[in-house]
């Protein structure tokens, strides 16, 4: 059974992604950029692009303190001490609160970029952005409510696929830079940028790989089916603004 110390999750970290991984992405990738939503996007749908940044904001506004939140739960939680043993736990857990702590930091800077996204298409902030639709909240309680470290790890990792397949995507849009401008894409724009390493995807996923405990399911398929679960999630939230 794997034993999650602090060597092994440096060893991990300093490994490419496993080759599974590469095929979760390019099955979300496929999924989001071929959506009704990116569609309307692309061509420039200004009333449906205002509907998205409205109707996603909930979770892009609500996700900086669900990682911060969740990194306290990882450090203070008996079970996962007995789980991986006392000292594996201290320095996995360490590890686990320095990244998140960061990546929620991050993650607030972009939630403020989604409102200035929102500003370029004349929306008002906080008067234009008070509902929430079924499937955000959906998307939303599914990313909240997980518990499991390895689990939530994944969706955190689904969460970077999605901005960065939409980024990617729209970034090439001519019609849909012309509708943002330069300050309502530097969402998009930030999403763009290869940071390796140190990437939030890639200290999720190793975090999320350096968590799983379950001997009888292959962490591909773990990988797998939470990454997608969350990916469709978000796609009933987005497809639901068209």
């Amino acid at each position: 059974m794997q034993t999650a110390t602090l060597v092994n999750f440096k060893q991990k970290f300093n490994t490419p992604p496993p080759v599974w991984f590469k095929d979760i992405k390019e099955e979300a990738y496929k999924k989001i950029t071929e959506a009704p939503f990116a569609e309307a996007c692309r061509r420039g749908d200004k009333e449906i692009i205002k509907k998205l940044i409205v109707g996603l904001w909930p979770f892009v506004d609500v996700f900086p303190r669900l990682v911060g939140q969740k990194y306290m739960y990882l450090f203070t939680n008996p079970l996962l001490y007995f789980r991986h043993g006392p000292l594996n736990m201290l320095s996995l857990a360490s590890s686990t609160v320095v990244f998140l702590r960061s990546i929620a930091n991050d993650e607030k800077s972009h939630r403020l970029l989604w409102l200035d996204s929102g500003s370029a298409v004349g929306l008002k902030y906080p008067e234009d952005y008070e509902s929430i639709s079924l499937q955000t909240q959906i998307w939303k309680d599914g990313v909240a409510n997980e518990t499991e470290p390895s689990d939530m790890l994944f969706g955190y990792v689904a969460i970077e696929i999605i901005a960065e397949s939409v980024s990617k995507n729209l970034i090439y849009s001519d019609t849909f830079k012309s509708i943002l401008g330069e300050q309502g894409m530097k969402w998009f724009t930030v999403h763009t940028i290869d940071h390796g390493d140190i990437s939030h995807e890639n200290l999720e996923l190793q975090l999320a790989l350096a968590f799983h405990r379950k001997p009888n399911v292959a962490i591909s398929e773990a990988a797998t089916r939470r990454i997608m679960k969350v990916v469709d999630d978000f796609l009933a939230s987005a497809n639901a603004c068209v």
